[in-house]
């Protein structure tokens, strides 16, 4: 069984903010695959088909090593030069420098086309993978530098830094919040930023809220429509 969840991209390969990624549940090694063929309706016994399949081993490691593109049911083999040179007078010696032989792999087509159309997979979900997190917290200098001395004034600017940090500006019960650590009741939503993306939030002191020490969380809603939230371990001293 092959699990796939959705996960941001990370990649930098795609202008698509997720992509799939998916693991098998279990794997086959030589003794699977042994069993496997003898369950088939033939007559070969398992002393049979190791011996095959080390035949086979002992074939295709021969054809390689004369220099041929070993063509299986399920992959084309070839073993191709790798390495550098200072000159072009310079010639390839196996094994010296970083000279070597390394092992092309490219999978046959139909092969892949029959073996892709009737899989066995599950879709897990992504909510935990899609949740936030906040791994720092900065103020912003004067001077647009960024400093982990966390006194800040209202009106001033304080970077966060972390993932899944995207939310919905509209909806009320997300984004950047501060709670005063003396008063849980008294918390205030970040409404002004100088930037906004996956990674880093730069945000704005609120004007309205008093002098004191506040805690940090973010919240966001999942693809589940659930609220889910991450607090930072740094705190932020408003004064003045």
């Amino acid at each position: 069984m092959i699990n796939i969840k959705t996960v941001p991209n990370n990649t930098g390969k795609s202008k698509s903010g997720f992509c799939f990624q998916s693991i098998a549940d279990t794997d086959a090694g030589l003794e699977e695959i042994v069993k496997e063929m003898v369950g088939y309706n033939s007559t070969l016994t398992e002393a049979d088909t190791r011996a095959a399949l080390a035949v086979l081993d002992t074939a295709v490691r021969r054809l390689l090593q004369e220099g041929c593109k070993v063509r299986l049911p399920w992959v084309d083999l070839q073993l191709a030069a790798h390495g550098t040179a200072e000159s072009v007078s310079v010639k390839f010696q196996n094994k010296k420098g970083d000279n070597c032989f390394v092992l092309k792999a490219a999978v046959n087509k139909k092969f892949e086309a029959e073996a892709s159309g009737k899989v066995s997979y599950k879709t897990k979900s992504s909510a935990p993978a899609m949740d936030p997190a906040i791994y720092h917290v900065f103020s912003v200098t004067d001077t647009a530098e960024y400093s982990s001395e966390l006194l800040l004034k209202r009106g001033s600017c304080f970077r966060i830094h972390g993932k899944n940090l995207e939310f919905d500006f509209e909806d009320e019960k997300q984004g950047v919040f501060l709670t005063l650590k003396s008063d849980r009741t008294k918390s205030a939503r970040v409404t002004r930023f100088i930037r906004r993306t996956r990674r880093t939030i730069d945000a704005v002191v609120p004007q309205g809220i008093e002098s004191g020490i506040y805690r940090l969380s973010f919240v966001k809603k999942n693809g589940e429509g659930l609220y889910p939230s991450t607090n930072s371990t740094d705190e932020i001293e408003v004064d003045g």
